[in-house]
Formats: structure tokens, C-alpha cells, sequence
């Protein structure tokens, strides 16, 4: 078992990343890996299977890639309403749900399903969504999560233009 782990024990002692930068990499993450579970349980569902206890072709790999592809898509593309301190933060990260859900929905669509996802990926997605209240609550866990990590990385951000002098030069500045 030390054999496998060792590995990726050292290439995380060799990368190096700040408390931000793992705040938004697990956002991403973590998005992904349910956008990638939504994407199967939405096909899984259009194809009139309500179990995902069938055969797991190269097709349903696709779908879970493209279903994650189309998540961190759409926290990309709605990130901006994501990370907001605040109360008006946390009405944006609302808005910002419905939108990176859409968003996520019309990639992952695309991706999965060319001319037909496009059309019907969001909608069906929705309609997944509205239908299992549990998935629901994961995905809306999940993308408020996500937006607790993109504040934590934009605070880290905005320290980048905050000087800080050392207190004999401090005086010589005012």
C-alpha cells in the first residue's frame, strides 16, 4: 500500500500552494465531481433508467467527463457572482447558482450531446434537479462551498496589493 501512496506523498511535498489556491482548486474539484455524478444521473434518467446499476461503457465516462467539464465550465463563467462578502454576497452566490446550474447544464449538454444537449441540456438538468430533492441539496451544498472558497481566495487576492512596509520607512510614506 506504501507503494501507491508514497508517490503522490512527494509531489505534494514538492508543490507548493498557497491557502487561496487550494480553496480554489478544491472548488473546482468539487464542482466537477458532482457535475460529473448530475451528468450520469441525468442521462441515466432520460434513458428511462432511474438506477445507475447498469453496464458502465466508455459512453458513461464521457457523459461524467463532459457533465464535470461542464460544472467547472460554469463556475468559471459565473464565478464573478460567486465570493462576495456579505449578505450581498450570499444573494449573489443564490443568483450565481441558477446561472453556473444553466451554464453548466448548456456545456455539459453540448459536450454529452452535440445539437440535442445544447437544446435540452439545461432543461434537463433542471428538471433532474427539481425532481431528486436530495441531489438538489448536494449540488446547492456544493456550489455555496464553492463560493465560501472563491472568498477565501479572493481575500487572498486582494492582499497582493496591500503593501506592507516595515515600520522605520512606514513614517517617511505618510
Amino acid at each position: 500500500m506504501n507503494d501507491i501512496i508514497s508517490p503522490l506523498v512527494r509531489l505534494r511535498r514538492r508543490i507548493t500552494m498557497t491557502e487561496g489556491e487550494q480553496s480554489i482548486l478544491l472548488a473546482y474539484l468539487g464542482v466537477a465531481f458532482l457535475g460529473g455524478v448530475l451528468a450520469l444521473n441525468v442521462v441515466a434518467s432520460l434513458g428511462g433508467q432511474d438506477t445507475v446499476f447498469h453496464r458502465f461503457s466508455s459512453y458513461h465516462w464521457w457523459v461524467m467527463i463532459s457533465g464535470g467539464f461542464g460544472g467547472s465550465a460554469g463556475l468559471y463563467m459565473g464565478s464573478n457572482w460567486m465570493g462576495l462578502p456579505g449578505l450581498r454576497g450570499v444573494t449573489f452566490a443564490i443568483i450565481g447558482t441558477v446561472w453556473i446550474s444553466f451554464l453548466g447544464g448548456l456545456v455539459g449538454g453540448t459536450l454529452a450531446f452535440p445539437f440535442y444537449g445544447t437544446m435540452f441540456g439545461p432543461f434537463s438538468l433542471f428538471v433532474t434537479l427539481f425532481s431528486t430533492p436530495l441531489l438538489v441539496t448536494f449540488w446547492v451544498c456544493t456550489l455555496m462551498a464553492s463560493h465560501y472558497f472563491l472568498m477565501v481566495w479572493r481575500v487572498e487576492r486582494e492582499t497582493i496589493f496591500e503593501a506592507v512596509l516595515p515600520e522605520h520607512l512606514e513614517a517617511r510614506v505618510l
